[in-house]
Order: structure tokens, then C-alpha cells, then sequence
């Protein structure tokens, strides 16, 4: 007998001593322990007091709904329909509702359909939450009566060992190598003051033996779960939460290094990515295929949802840090959506909800992530989904094997009297598919093979070419498919106008042999384009217009100049991808593809080229060290280079890092650290690197003949004199200067020479200054290491004028 059924037990023979048995007293009990959302206790003290009076509808009523709320489905299904079916009550319309979705709980669809109608014809009211709720999951029980019977062949579910699922909740398991990771509900807290103690979670590892992980994240009296790795491994990030009550707990997103087998240096993920208001749990990482950065995934119930939990999403970039999470708004619904994972192979997010048509309670769903954004999610079939709740699929890359938890039949009861509450941990065995493609190439004029061809295999979710195949001597190209796949075929052959069919394995159940077939054309194609000018629309003469062969580089290049006019003509070839080059003087060149595979005839094409624009740049600003250049100078002048003092300011940020948040602990530190690491990276750096965009316009501009007048200005923190900031601005000022005639090896030296670059330039030492800034030259922090003060201490390029 487990410790908390035992606690329960006493408790329960204490109340029959103290109160001589009296049902008043196990109602007191149960309505307490209802209070406390301690559904387990509640339905223990309802049965007693039911011993008093069996058919006492009042407490028939309230032993349902803790029933209910404790996963004790058949009980809840059972006192329901004797309350409506035998005793006729009419008391809680909503009875019918749950008694429905008790029935569809256990895979008994038709009497759930019965009793959704039930309610929908006596109690529901368009637009109330339960009267939609009735409708949608009526249809789930009509749709999922079928679909359940509908296996999917190639997978073997079962129940892992006794030795890994226990008489509590066990979830959240995922693989690396030999060793299985996994949460589970197991233990009792320790120094609570509540009777009977709660069950909290410890990370455990399954290897050649099962053991909390040596760490010290699991030395707490809080529940510690959802461990997951980020891609590189060198970190492992997992949840703490503490109960808000007896049954709802408030989580937080931890994470910890991982060097070798030691897991240490905890530290709490900071704002916006946790909210002490709001539950933040089930961290899990998959990639952006955009970008390519890492993409932590998550649960909240936090303000900006379309729901209750929602799943939310941060990319984590190596010198921003996390960004702002952004609700996953294309995949979650107004209930709960779950427990995120994310196979990098595929890309593709599986998550549970209870929110979306399914077989009942939470069902996975997956859906891939196609160039940036996610596809429509679908249901697993059964096994994966049951009746009852499923969640926490995680699968491998190689899709061979995957976890998941459920509370199905055959999982362990916390009571097998009662038979409720727990999850038990599943294990997937998957085998692929064997899908044979032979894409087959014709001439579309005779209908004859055509050999010689390539063909590519183009998978859409991804937008990646995954396999490529030419046939010298055939027309076939074989290819090996994977299931749950969007392909695009694309067949090629120079002077070929090509072919795409395009083909799914989405819904595939069984290995089979696929043919398919492709017809190219061939003809050339005439191209005729039109210059204009981006601002007015009018049509643009003298520009340059270059055509590259892209299908084929060794192609020599097309090159046309009209002096007089904005018209271009060129012949094409079908079957190719052309890359078609605008230039003209005084304008920012524009570079576009052409396409003339499945065209005939004539394409045209109208280009549109802008004037260039330095202003667009600007305000750019550029920092500097306290005092620097040359500290204590008196002089305007300075041979130094910018380039050279970011060089040694960056070498300086962990001073300024230390310094600004000195005195700070805990969020405030972490937040200070985190606003001086932005400052650095993204004004400092990131302005240096602006400078050199900036330069690189400036030098096309006057390349194109154009004169430009510069404005600079230089800024000083008030730590020193008036007169001495001043001076300290002119020499900022010139060290930008500096920098600017060697750039790309004094590449503006002829235009400051005839005045075709004219810089003029303006020193405010600290008049501009915001008057709160400190220049109490005893408070280093405030007057050197705040960001305040850093922020001042920059030059500016204001302006930029061509003529």
C-alpha cells in the first residue's frame, strides 16, 4: 500500500473516532478537501458518507464530480447515470454533458452521442461554452467511433516495465542512447504541513537502474520535471513548480550546464521567458529552418493565448540571447494544448490537445514546420491516441521509436479500486515504410521515353532538394520516399521546358512501389523587359541589364545597354532558371529570377530600380570608452581609429557587466547583466557593423558621380568639465574620421580631395545629456558602468546628403 492511500486511511479512521462515525463529518471532509481541488481525498470521504445513504442525490452528485476531476472515469460514468437514468434527477443539466463525455472518456462513442444529444435538445443555449463543447465533441465521438478500429499497422505499442511506470504518474520520457530520462510522481514532500503529504516529481534516469539524476535540481521539496536537452547538448533545461493547491501547480523554466556526466550552474530562465504570474513548463527545443537557430518551445497559461495552456516559442540566437516569446497561434485552440516536441529530421512539432477533433480528452497531434511556418496539425491514429488522454510524444530522429505517456486502460491505478488518476510511460515501436519512387521522363511532343534527364526530389516541408538522380542511357530515376511526407518531382533536361507532379506519403499505411510520370517540352522563349524608376513609375533609359544561366553557369552572359530607351529583348531557353541583373548610375542595382520552365511564348518583365538613399541609414551611432580617445588630452586632435577602440571596448564588457549590476541580486542582476550584454553586442558591435553598411553606400553614391555632405556630431557623459567634453567630442569625432579615410584602403581620399565628400562636423561634449545622468566622479557605477552614461558617450552620423 502506497504512503498517500495510507494517509488517507487515517485520516479517514480519525474522523470516525472523533465523530462517532457521523456522515456530517466525512461531508466536512469532502468538501474540504473539494475546496483544496484533492479530488482523491474528496471522492474517499463522498463514498464513505454514501455507506449512510446510498441514494442521497446530493452526495451521488458531488462523489461524481470528484470522480470526474480524478480521472476516475467508469465510477463518475457510473453515479451520473444513475442520478439521470434511474433516480430521473434534473437538478445540474450539465450532468448529462459530463456523463457524455465520461462515456466518450471510455471509448463507449454511441452513448456518448446519446447523451451529447441529451443535452444539446434539453439544456444547450447557442454560443455557451458547453453547448459548443457538446457540438464538437459529438462529432469527435461520431467521427472517432470508426477511426478507432483504423490501427496503424506498422507500429507496436506497450507499457514499459513496472521497474520504469509506478503507481503514480510517470511522463515526460525521452531517450539519449542507452539512458531513457524520464519525470515521475513518486515521491512525497517532506516538510509540508499538509495532511496527507502531496506527491511531488523528480527527474529520474533509466539505465541499468533507475535513479532520481545526480543533480542538485532534484534536492527540493518541489516537483522538478519535463527535463529536455537543447540540440547541442550542452545544457539541460526542465521545469520546478509548486503547488498553488492540492491538485494545480505554478511552474517555472530552469536549466543547468552539462559537462560530461555532471549537471550543474542552475539557473532560472529570465522575464519574458518565465512570468511568476503565470504557469511556464514543458520546455522543449527544435530549429528554425529559416534561420537555422534554435527554437525553444513551451506551455504557459499567460495573458496573449488563444486558450487555457497554450504553446508557446523563443529563438534563441548565440549573441541575442532568447527572444521575446510569440504565441503558436496557427496550431493552438481555446482549450489546452500541451507538451511540445520537435523532430529535427523532419521538422516537425508534435504537441496533445484537448482543444481539436479527436478520439477524446488529449490526443497528439503533429504538424510540420514548411519554410518558417507550420502546416494544418493532424491527429496520430490509433495506438498512439485512445479514448483517454495522450501525451508527451516524443520521437526519434531515425522515426523508429517513440515515448509517450497515457492514462489508457492497462496503465497503473494510484487506487485499483477506484481506478483513476495515473500515467504510465509507452513505448512505440515503429517500422518505416518502404516506399520505392520511380519517376519516369517523356517528350511530350512524341510521347517517346526521353533519356537523359535529371530528376529531383524536393521535399516540401523543408523546401530541401533530398535527392537528385540523372539517366544518361534511361528514362527512370528511382528514389526512396519517407512516410508523412509532401514531395515536389521536378524533371530537368537542358533545351527542356521541365515537369513537376508533386506527391504525399501523408496518409500512407503500407510499404508499396510508386510510379510516376513526366512530360518536358522544349521551345525558346522570348524575354522582353522595362526599366523604371521605383519613385516616379516613369520609364527609366540607360540602365544595364546582365542575364545569367543559373541551370547552367558555364553559359557565357547577356549583356545589354539602351542608352535612348527602357526596353530590353532577349531570347531564352525553356527548362531553365535565369538570373536576370539591373544597374544603372545613381541607382542601387536589382537582381531577379526568371523561370521559364512550363512557359511558352513571351515572358515579360518590368524592373523597378531606386535611387540610392544614405538617409535610410541613418541616425548611426557609434559608442565609446570612458575618456577615450587619448585619456586627459587636451587636444582636438587624435590619430587613433575607431576601429581599433571598439576593438578594446568589447574587451571590457565583463568590467562593465560586473560593475553595472554591483549591489543587484537575483532578476535585478540578471536583468542588469542582460540590458549591458544587449548594449554591447547590438549598440556597440552591431553599430560598428552599421558603420561598415553605411560606408559601403557612401562609396556606391559617389562612385555614381554624386557629391555628399556628412554631418557628424560628438557626445560626452558629464563626468568631466564642459570644456573638457567638448574637446573630448572633437576627438571622438576625428577618430571616426580616421577611420573612415582608411576605409577599403583610403577608398574616399579622391572624393575629399575635389569635395565630391564634404564632412562637417559638431561637438556637444555633455550639452545634450539628459540632466539625471550622474557626474559624481566617486560613483564609477553611475557615472562610468550605467548604461545611462555609456549611452552618451557616441558620435553620431546625423546626416547624409546627396546632391
Amino acid at each position: 500500500m502506497n504512503k498517500f492511500i495510507l494517509s488517507i486511511i487515517v485520516v479517514i479512521i480519525g474522523i470516525a473516532d472523533a465523530s462517532s462515525q457521523t456522515k456530517q463529518a466525512f461531508l466536512a471532509a469532502a468538501e474540504e478537501a473539494m475546496g483544496n481541488k484533492n479530488y482523491y481525498a474528496a471522492l474517499t470521504y463522498y463514498n464513505e458518507a454514501l455507506e449512510f445513504d446510498a441514494k442521497d442525490v446530493d452526495v451521488l452528485k458531488n462523489s461524481a464530480e470528484a470522480a470526474r476531476m480524478f480521472n476516475s472515469y467508469k465510477i463518475a460514468a457510473d453515479r451520473y447515470s444513475y442520478l439521470i437514468d434511474t433516480l430521473a434527477y434534473t437538478g445540474d443539466s450539465l450532468m448529462v454533458y459530463h456523463l457524455a463525455n465520461m462515456h466518450q472518456r471510455l471509448g463507449a462513442y454511441d452513448k456518448a452521442t446519446h447523451y451529447y444529444d441529451l443535452f444539446l435538445s434539453e439544456s444547450g443555449k447557442e454560443g455557451e461554452y458547453f453547448t459548443e463543447r457538446a457540438k464538437l465533441e459529438k462529432e469527435a465521438s461520431v467521427w472517432a467511433s470508426s477511426r478507432i478500429k483504423e490501427l496503424d499497422e506498422n507500429v507496436t505499442v506497450n507499457r514499459l516495465e513496472t521497474s520504469v511506470n509506478s503507481n503514480y504518474s510517470d511522463f515526460g520520457a525521452h531517450a539519449d542512447g542507452d539512458k531513457l530520462y524520464f519525470s515521475s510522481m513518486r515521491f512525497l514532500e517532506e516538510n509540508q504541513l499538509v495532511v496527507p503529504s502531496r506527491s511531488i516529481s523528480k527527474i529520474l534516469l533509466s539505465n541499468e537502474s533507475i535513479e532520481p539524476l545526480e543533480s542538485d535540481l532534484n534536492n527540493r521539496d518541489l516537483s522538478v520535471a519535463n527535463s529536455t536537452f537543447n540540440l547541442d547538448k550542452t545544457k539541460l533545461f526542465y521545469t520546478v513548480c509548486e503547488y498553488k493547491n492540492d491538485n494545480d501547480l505554478r511552474c517555472d523554466i530552469y536549466w543547468a550546464s552539462v559537462v560530461a556526466d555532471s549537471i550543474t550552474e542552475e539557473q532560472r530562465l529570465p522575464s519574458p521567458l518565465n512570468d511568476i504570474n503565470f504557469t511556464n513548463t514543458q520546455p522543449y527545443f527544435g530549429r528554425d529552418p529559416i534561420t537555422n537557430n534554435e527554437v525553444l518551445y513551451f506551455v504557459s497559461d499567460r495573458p496573449g493565448g488563444k486558450g487555457k495552456l497554450d504553446i508557446w516559442y523563443s529563438e534563441y540566437d548565440k549573441k541575442l540571447g532568447f527572444s521575446i516569446p510569440v504565441n503558436l497561434e496557427e496550431l493552438n485552440t481555446a482549450e489546452d494544448d500541451i507538451t511540445p516536441s520537435y523532430q529535427l529530421s523532419t521538422h516537425t512539432l508534435y504537441f496533445s490537445s484537448n482543444g481539436k477533433l479527436g478520439f477524446g480528452g488529449y490526443d497528439i497531434f503533429k504538424s510540420i514546420n514548411a519554410n518558417g511556418k507550420f502546416n494544418q496539425a493532424e491527429i496520430l491514429p490509433a495506438p498512439y491516441n485512445s479514448s483517454f488522454h495522450d501525451i508527451y510524444y516524443n520521437v526519434s530522429e531515425d522515426g523508429t521509436t517513440a515515448y509517450f505517456s497515457s492514462n489508457r486502460t492497462g496503465a497503473n491505478y494510484v487506487d485499483a479500486i477506484l481506478q483513476s488518476c495515473c500515467y504510465d510511460i509507452y513505448k512505440a515501436d515503429i517500422e518505416p515504410l518502404i516506399i520505392n519512387l520511380n519517376a519516369l521522363t517523356y517528350d511530350k511532343t512524341t510521347g517517346k521515353n526521353l533519356n537523359g534527364a535529371t530528376v529531383k526530389l524536393i521535399d516540401l516541408g523543408s523546401g530541401l532538394v533530398v535527392g537528385e538522380v540523372k539517366s544518361d542511357d534511361s528514362n527512370e530515376h528511382l528514389f526512396d520516399l519517407i512516410q508523412g511526407k509532401e514531395y515536389m518531382i521536378v524533371a530537368e533536361k537542358p533545351d527542356y521546358r521541365s515537369d513537376t507532379v508533386m506527391y504525399s506519403t501523408m496518409n500512407m499505411k503500407k510499404s508499396e512501389a510508386v510510379t510516376k510520370k513526366l512530360y518536358l517540352d522544349t521551345d525558346l522563349v522570348s524575354l522582353d523587359a522595362f526599366t523604371f524608376d521605383q519613385e516616379t513609375k516613369d520609364a527609366l533609359a540607360g540602365a544595364t541589364i546582365t542575364i545569367e544561366d543559373l541551370t547552367d553557369p558555364s553559359n557565357p552572359k547577356l549583356i545589354a545597354t539602351n542608352i535612348k530607351g527602357n526596353d530590353f529583348h532577349f531570347p531564352l531557353l525553356k527548362n531553365k532558371t535565369y538570373r536576370i541583373n539591373a544597374e544603372r548610375n545613381g541607382y542601387t542595382p536589382v537582381s531577379e529570377t526568371i523561370d521559364t520552365r512550363g512557359v511558352s511564348g513571351k515572358i515579360s518583365k518590368n524592373i523597378y530600380l531606386s535611387k540610392f538613399n544614405l538617409e535610410r541609414l541613418l541616425p548611426l551611432a557609434l559608442y565609446f570608452d570612458n575618456d577615450q580617445p587619448n585619456p586627459d588630452s587636451k587636444s582636438t586632435a587624435s590619430t587613433l581609429i575607431y576601429g581599433d577602440l571598439v576593438s578594446n571596448y568589447m574587451a571590457r564588457k565583463p568590467t562593465f557587466i560586473n560593475n553595472y549590476s554591483k549591489g543587484t541580486k537575483g532578476e535585478e542582476k540578471q536583468s542588469s547583466q542582460a540590458r549591458m550584454e544587449t548594449f554591447f553586442e547590438g549598440d556597440i558591435r552591431g553599430g560598428y557593423d552599421r558603420f561598415s553598411i553605411f560606408m559601403d553606400e557612401l562609396i556606391k553614391v559617389l562612385n555614381a558621380g554624386q557629391k555628399v555632405e556628412i554631418t557628424i556630431r560628438g557626445y560626452a557623459s558629464p563626468r568631466f568639465s564642459i570644456k573638457y567634453n567638448l574637446v573630448l567630442g572633437q576627438r571622438r569625432i576625428q577618430t571616426v574620421m580616421n577611420d573612415m579615410k582608411r576605409y577599403k584602403n583610403g577608398a574616399l581620399a579622391g572624393y575629399l580631395k575635389n569635395k565630391s565628400l564634404i564632412m562637417t562636423e559638431i561637438s556637444y561634449g555633455e550639452e545634450l545629456a539628459p540632466i539625471d545622468i550622474i557626474d559624481n566622479l566617486n560613483d564609477e557605477r553611475g557615472s562610468i558602468y550605467s548604461l545611462r552614461a555609456s549611452k552618451e558617450r557616441r558620435v553620431e552620423v546625423i546626416s547624409a546628403k546627396a546632391k
